[in-house]
């Protein structure tokens, strides 16, 4: 059987592409200033934590920064999308400032998007079935939301 030669062209290129640079940059927060987000269908208990993972908080802290987004209602606060265990986990070790990267002017439908896929990634075994019922149609609608957004802002 013949294979194909790899294709190397531009793997030496002395002259790099320039990648546009993300407005988006890892902040550190303060714990007391991030609400749980009013579309999060499920809460994260302290059983739901790993004593191995605790301890690697308190230790050396958050290595992966929680998503969040500005609470327009409420000058400096803001709502968690992603990252409920590690900042139930920063709040239990007493820590003051978590990681975050602050997502700013999403689409409709895309925080339902992030809340939503991050508790059927992780929280699935620990639900209640009204909680994946209520996070699955939350899912859904957030989805509708999203899908009629692309649909009237296709040049973007």
């Amino acid at each position: 059987m013949a294979v194909a030669p790899l294709n190397s062209s531009g793997m030496f290129d002395a002259s790099p592409t320039l990648v546009p640079r993300s407005r988006e940059r890892v902040e550190n927060i303060r714990v007391d200033v991030i609400d749980n987000h009013p579309r999060n269908t499920t809460q994260v208990r302290e059983t739901m934590l790993d004593p191995a993972f605790r301890e690697s908080i308190a230790a050396v802290g958050v290595l992966q920064p929680v998503l969040v987004i500005p609470n327009n209602d409420a000058a400096g606060r803001y709502y968690l999308l992603a990252g409920h265990k590690r900042l139930l986990a920063s709040r239990m070790c007493g820590r003051e400032y978590v990681p975050a990267i602050i997502r700013k002017d999403l689409p409709p439908g895309l925080e339902g998007i992030y809340i939503t896929d991050t508790n059927l990634q992780y929280g699935v075994r620990n639900m209640l079935p009204s909680e994946k019922c209520r996070t699955l149609w939350e899912q859904h609608q957030s989805l509708k939301e999203f899908r009629q957004y692309c649909r009237t802002h296709a040049e973007e």
